[in-house]
Parts: structure tokens; sequence; C-alpha cells
């Protein structure tokens, strides 16, 4: 049994040793790892006048929106580009876009302008071969050479577990109104709130300024060692929740610093899906992956909104394991299974 034991621990211990070499994009060269970036471009602002306003807002808060498709099926990538603390979008600008499709080889996607909403979007046209790890999608702005990456997971059907974060994944729950979590800035100005197009109202803007999500919010105790245990059994973890878009890299760092198993993130693409739907965006990403063919083999969240939004989606009650303050509690059907922590909780492998 010890040996048993000695040998699953280093085979996780590589899988997780991969994972970080692979999110950080290396290349081996002769003994020398190079971070391999898709080629950058050269472009100019085609609304120069307000693009260069924007920039001027602060730090890009890019996104890529994973993609998690079976092989054949048509393959759209969305990015969204914007600056920022109110996350203003760019209107009318050139993207490029590039996959990599094997050591620091890059597929180049074309160039796409971004549309009223700060979105470009791109159709992949060749076909890729299935695999584990999911090739990197990589999204450039021409003009400023600012970038956003994310992941295309090309799979064929099969079970997933599917984990929220805030809550679940993490020892506390800082969402404020259904699942939203808004960064601090500071003191906001009327220039700044109208600029923004903030679907909130400027009461709900200057409420939710003080909620920040912090980037080394805690672990909770064996969430990584579960989520592994599913991956390492041949379930594929996606990781769903319901921060906005502009915690895309944010989120994604935490993920890759505490090691946990590659997967696709999807996160709320507007303040729509935040407040007051996030069950609604939850339970239609569910409920899209289960059209494709993925059997939910487990669900994991702490919130109410969690709990109906896996009952609405139609994964069983028994499936559906909840921590936290709502732990066992019930949407309109059967209880669901309460956790108190992760080391007690075996996993339905």
């Amino acid at each position: 049994m010890r040996v048993l034991a000695r040998a699953l621990l280093w085979r996780r211990s590589m899988n997780r040793a991969l994972l970080l070499l692979f999110l950080l994009g290396a290349c081996a060269d002769e003994g020398v790892e190079d971070r391999c970036e898709a080629p950058a471009p050269e472009g100019r602002w085609q609304r120069p006048l307000r693009s260069e306003l924007i920039v001027a807002l602060g730090e890009p808060t890019h996104a890529v929106r994973d993609a998690f498709v079976p092989r054949g099926q048509r393959v759209r990538l969305e990015g969204k580009f914007a600056y920022g603390p109110a996350s203003t979008d760019l209107e009318g600008e050139e993207v490029a876009a590039f996959v990599a499709v094997g050591g620091c080889e890059f597929l180049d996607l074309g160039v796409a302008a971004t549309d009223s909403d700060g979105r470009a979007r791109f159709d992949l046209r060749v076909e890729l071969p299935v695999r584990s790890a999911p090739y990197a999608v990589e999204m450039i702005v021409l003009a400023d050479g600012s970038r956003a990456s994310g992941g295309l997971y090309v799979v064929p059907p099969g079970p997933v577990v599917v984990f929220d974060i805030d809550g679940t994944l993490t020892t506390s729950d800082l969402e404020m109104v259904d699942g939203i979590v808004i960064h601090h800035v500071g003191a906001t100005s009327e220039a700044l709130f109208e600029l923004s197009g903030s679907a909130l109202s400027r009461a709900q803007w200057r409420g939710v300024l003080d909620v920040v999500f912090d980037e080394d919010a805690t672990v909770r105790e064996g969430a990584v060692d579960l989520a592994w245990a599913y991956a390492d059994a041949g379930v594929q973890p996606v990781y769903i929740t319901g921060r906005p878009y502009l915690y895309d890299a944010m989120t994604r760092r935490w993920l890759s610093d505490r090691a946990f198993p590659p997967g696709p993130l999807f996160m709320a693409q507007s303040m729509a899906e935040s407040i007051p739907n996030v069950g609604a965006y939850k339970r239609e990403l569910l409920l899209e992956l289960q059209s494709d063919g993925h059997e939910i083999r487990a669900a994991y969240g702490n919130a109410s909104t969690d709990v109906c939004a896996y009952e609405e989606a139609g994964i069983d009650a028994s499936r559906t394991f909840i921590i936290g303050p709502n732990a066992g509690s019930a949407c309109r059907g059967d209880a669901t299974q309460p956790l108190s922590s992760f080391p007690s909780h075996e996993p339905l492998l």
C-alpha cells in the first residue's frame, strides 16, 4: 500500500509540474526554457482620439473566453478588450489572434475589429486533433501590443466535474449581489462613471467599489487534491464563476499558482450575467455542456444560486455537493449533499 501511495503521489506531482510548464508557455531550447509568445503584428489606432483616451484610463482588462468543444464542431473564439478600472470598451480597433499548435508554432487566425462591446471574434477553420492539454490562445491589440490569453479545449464528449470558485475553492465568499466581484478602484468621478458605460446605477456603482477580490485568497483545504482526484480519473474539471471577465487574468493566475488541474474557465461576460442573473448564466453554461454530450459527474458550489443553477440544469441532487452555510439546502427539489470539508469527502469516481 505504501508503494502504491508513493506512486500515486509521484504521478500527481508530475502532473502538477507539467501543468505549470504548460501554463507558463515554456519552450525548451538546448536545456534553456523561454516563454513562447505569438508574434505581435504592428498596427495603428483606427479611432485614435477615442482609443487613446480609453487607453489612458489605465491598464488593459482584456480577456479571452475559453472554448470547450468536441472535435469537428465549429469553433468560434472571442476576446473582450477594455482598459482601466471601469473596464471601458475598446471599439473599432484591430485585434490579431493566434493558437499555439505545438511547441512555439502558432496558427494565425487573422485580424478582426472590436465591436461596440469591445469584442473581437474569430472562426477556427482548421480541425485540430483531440488532446488532453488545452491549446493556448493569444489575442493582441495591434496598435499597442497589449495581449490576452485563454485556452481552446478540443475534447471528445465525456465526464466533467464542475467547480464554483468563490466560497467553494476559496475559504471565503467575497461575492456581492448574486455572484459579482468588483475590484476596488477608489473614489470614482462622474466622468469615469459615464465613460465606463456601466449597467449599474450610480448607487450600485459606489456600493460595490469596496468589495475587493483578494488575489491571495486562501484555497480551501483539500480543494486542489479533490480536483486532481477527478482529473487523474479522467473526469475533466470545469471552473464556472460569477466573477466578471475583467478578473480573467487574476483568476487564471490564482488557479495556476495553486496548481489546480487545467480546465476551461468560464466567467460572466457582462454585468447582466452577474447582476442579478448569475444563476441563469451558470444554468445555461451547464446545459450547453450537456448538449455537447458531456456528462456532469458532480457539481460543487456554496451559494444558493449554485444550488438552483445545478438543479435547473438537471444535475441530480445526489451529485450536487454544497459547502458552507448552504450545505444540504435545496432549491425546489431534493436536498443537496452537504460537505463539511473536502478532505473528508469521497469524490464520485
